[in-house]
């Protein structure tokens, strides 16, 4: 049974259900057993969210009755923190157009960082002009439009999870850089630093890198030497570059104290390092990793949003779903009509209404003729929107179906 409650009456033991206490007013949500009831009342009331609906069949205690008055909130403890409506970067290209480009500098850069790693794992002299130059074009494809390479490098193959990640946390960085306004030399810098900084774990055995159950303490403990490992090998070539040695050095630190290597806690982990802790944990999310099974983007996403503040700045948590967009290219979604679709293309003018290509009809059990609909536009007469995003396994799709539905081959 269901019972609205008010913020302020949220306690450990109860179970938030996801109907209505939507981040930023849409379907990117938390939902689950309350843990730290504090930390969430103040997320709430952060983004104005008053009121809140309990699963009291899931929750461990009473729950209490809204009282109907409003609970007036301190003006010091409310935070304006909506995701912006004004588009942050021109896109000068469609991003229909891009991905092409897209999908060869991708998979340029899957070969560099292959290369670059195995001559690591072999011992060899790495050369780093050939990230650099990679990352160049990276850069020049996410200033063409920001979301086309991020979207693509997120498609990943199995048993290449180093290399891809790598490739991933590069773009997804450079587009993170561009919506704070990072010049372009320093996106170049920002991206070779994504790139490399896991090159570290070549030095790490492995058993323990492929490991396909959890590790014991002992392997964790290795595992973490992969920050060590890397200044070293970067030290053995002579390169210094700061932005590169931050983000390798600071890409596991939390905020609240509780990463690696050196427990930094709040401002004393830098800006990039703060930036580049979203990305590589974002990106680790929707990879398929040994025993963990790939989440979609917008639950990971919302798994970041609920520990945003705890472990990654909350400003800066809005700005990454902002440069990467809530429904990603390719994301799998049903909308209110009852039909299936895929996002082709991202709105960043309003990032809850993207174009949508539909392809399949739930209630009638056919295939359709594929056909786009804008979310945004006012012609949208069936006034269509998205309710959920889906599993494409539950639906039994194949990457040859979703090629051929977005008429790309997205590899």
């Amino acid at each position: 049974m269901l019972k609205k409650i008010l913020v302020q009456q949220l306690k450990k033991g109860m179970y938030l259900h996801k109907k209505n206490h939507s981040l930023f007013n849409h379907q990117f949500v938390f939902s689950g057993p309350v843990t730290d009831s504090n930390l969430l009342i103040t997320k709430f009331l952060k983004h104005g969210i008053k009121e809140i609906y309990i699963d009291e069949g899931k929750s461990l205690i009473t729950t209490p009755v809204a009282k109907n008055k409003e609970v007036k909130i301190k003006k010091e403890e409310y935070i304006e923190s909506k995701i912006e409506e004004k588009q942050d970067y021109p896109q000068q290209f469609k991003i229909e157009v891009e991905l092409q480009k897209a999908i060869q500098i991708r998979n340029e850069a899957r070969k560099v960082v292959t290369n670059l790693m195995r001559n690591i794992r072999g011992g060899r002299k790495i050369e780093i002009s050939a990230g650099k130059n990679v990352v160049k074009k990276i850069v020049d494809s996410v200033i063409r439009n920001k979301y086309a390479l991020s979207s693509i490098a997120a498609i990943k193959q199995k048993n290449e999870y180093l290399f891809q990640h790598a490739v991933s946390c590069c773009a997804l960085m450079v587009s993170f850089g561009i919506t704070l306004d990072y010049k372009n030399d320093e996106l170049i810098d920002m991206g070779i630093g994504a790139l490399m900084h896991d090159i570290g774990k070549m030095k790490i055995p492995t058993q323990i890198i492929n490991k396909p159950s959890s590790l014991t303490i002992s392997e964790f403990e290795e595992m973490k030497k992969h920050v060590q490992y890397g200044n070293e090998i970067l030290a053995q070539i002579d390169y210094k570059n700061n932005t590169v040695f931050t983000i390798m050095n600071q890409h596991h630190e939390r905020i609240n104290g509780s990463g690696y290597p050196k427990k930094l806690k709040g401002n004393e982990i830098s800006h990039l390092g703060k930036m580049a802790s979203i990305v590589d944990v974002y990106d680790a999310l929707i990879s398929d990793r040994g025993y963990n099974k790939a989440l979609e983007p917008t639950t990971a996403l919302s798994k970041i949003f609920a520990m945003s503040g705890k472990l990654f700045d909350e400003v800066l948590v809005q700005k990454f779903i902002k440069s990467i967009g809530i429904y990603p290219f390719g994301t799998l979604v049903k909308l209110n009509s009852g039909k299936l679709a895929l996002v082709v293309e991202i709105n960043s003018q309003n990032l809850l209404t993207p174009i949508v290509r539909v392809f399949y009809d739930i209630n009638k059990r056919s295939f359709l003729t594929p056909f786009n609909i804008d979310l945004s536009n006012s012609q949208n007469k069936n006034k269509d929107k998205i309710i959920n995003t889906e599993l494409r396994e539950k639906w039994f799709l194949k990457k040859e179906d979703i090629n051929k539905i977005l008429g790309i081959n997205i590899g």
